[in-house]
């Protein structure tokens, strides 16, 4: 029943992503498809009764018969010249009445009028009732047309010995007088612009729904907001060490943790590892501290210790120690001071490699409970989500927790995992600290 549901609501996610990106899709659709329309239009010049003019082409099949007054009747024949190479197609009957029609490519011109009278003399001893169309094709109308005028200058030559009076008649009658004057054969390239936009819908189509379900769907600031409504984006930072994100941050908390009596505890964890996120939690705890509250900042974060690199030069005494001992010692933490401002800093300390997996509520928060009662804010930089789940089981012991992701950075299901772990272990996810990408300050 659950699998039911679940299927249920990412389908729902996924038909409505696809309806708000629809206008998007139409919009780009609808401009391909008129590009593709006048790049494959092509302009048709006609030679009609020895005028030059464009005409849409006629479309007779070859089963289609010519009918003269239910006197004669005739089947349209089409085959290739071989007197002509590329000549797209060449209509004749030996017997009356016939057509002749000759549609001539830009990529076989020029034709000469002599080449026509050949072609045409080559038919004329069983030729009784001719009709003579030629059709021009070029992306340029007015090289098409110069070129129907050329071949109507010398039309009434070429069917002197014929019989002329059976040209108007034989043209007029039938299929072929579908003949409409105003532009192209519009049929191909009407085609052309509905596949063209037909193909990029589907391919658009596949590749959200492959991004969809492939977990590669990078999460953005809009995203977070709306799957995660309730927990606020409380600062965007464009690089780890921007002052005024700092202060947003603090502001926010603020706002964000309730008025107490006592030391507030606050948590900062990643939904995958990044080293900035040492150097956000310094940032904050600085901010705090400029107010004059008394601020502890505790490198949690033992198997990256980056926080204690940053502080620190040498590896110092600190946490691990006091982990082993299981007691506290306030001769461990150390002191900072910048501008008049005094910070308070616990490091990560001298840590064994497996140090990380003895970090857990039951080790960490006896040690809090006996530091809190000296300091008005304590700020621990905890490890990963992702990378160990015990800073889920510390963090439901604190006072609030901070997520900061990468945006663009880490995908929508790394997100959603991460906050599925802190939501189970009962953690007070307070808001989302966001770090963005800025070229500026890529180095």
């Amino acid at each position: 029943m659950n699998e039911k549901n679940d299927f249920e609501v990412d389908l729902a996610k996924l038909l409505l992503s696809l309806w708000r990106r629809l206008p998007v899709v139409l919009i780009v659709s609808a401009v391909i498809a008129v590009a593709s329309f006048f790049y494959f239009r092509t302009p048709v010049a006609t030679v009609y009764n020895g005028k030059a003019s464009f005409f849409a082409r006629p479309n007779v099949s070859q089963s289609e018969s010519i009918t003269e007054n239910d006197e004669t009747t005739s089947t349209l024949v089409s085959n290739t010249s071989s007197a002509l190479n590329s000549v797209d197609t060449l209509c004749y009957l030996s017997t009356s009445p016939a057509v002749l029609e000759v549609v001539i490519e830009k990529a076989d011109l020029p034709y000469s009028s002599i080449e026509l009278y050949r072609m045409v003399s080559a038919r004329q001893e069983n030729t009784k009732a001719l009709a003579f169309t030629v059709f021009v094709q070029s992306s340029d109308e007015a090289e098409a047309l110069q070129i129907a005028q050329a071949f109507a200058e010398h039309l009434p030559s070429i069917i002197a010995d014929m019989n002329p009076t059976s040209i108007i008649r034989v043209i007029n009658s039938g299929s072929v007088s579908s003949q409409s004057s105003g532009g192209a054969d519009t049929k191909k390239p009407l085609m052309a612009a509905i596949l063209s936009a037909a193909g990029l819908l589907i391919i658009f189509a596949v590749i959200f729904v492959i991004k969809e379900y492939s977990g590669d769907n990078r999460v953005s600031t809009n995203e977070v907001k709306r799957l995660y409504p309730k927990t606020k984006i409380l600062s965007s930072y464009l690089s780890s060490r921007d002052l005024n994100a700092s202060k947003r941050l603090r502001t926010n908390i603020l706002l964000s943790m309730p008025e107490k009596d006592g030391c507030k505890t606050l948590g900062l964890t990643a939904v995958h590892p990044d080293p900035e996120k040492a150097e956000i939690v310094f940032g904050l705890a600085k901010a705090l501290s400029e107010l004059g509250d008394r601020v502890l900042l505790i490198d949690a974060d033992l198997r990256n210790r980056t926080l204690s690199r940053i502080v620190m030069k040498d590896a110092v005494p600190g946490l691990c120690d006091l982990i082993h001992k299981k007691e506290y010692d306030a001769s461990l933490i150390q002191t900072l001071e910048d501008n008049g401002c005094t910070l308070s800093v616990l490091p990560a300390g001298v840590c064994a490699e497996d140090a990380s997996e003895l970090l857990d509520s039951r080790t960490l928060i006896p040690i809090l409970d006996k530091i809190k009662a000296d300091f008005d804010y304590v700020l621990l930089d905890l490890e990963p989500i992702g990378a160990n789940i015990d800073a889920a089981s510390v963090g439901k012991k604190l006072g609030g927790m901070l997520v900061t992701y990468r945006s663009e950075g880490c995908t929508r299901n790394q997100l959603a995992e991460c906050m599925a772990q802190l939501e189970y272990a009962s953690v007070n996810v307070i808001g989302f600290v966001e770090l963005k990408k800025n070229k500026a300050f890529k180095n």
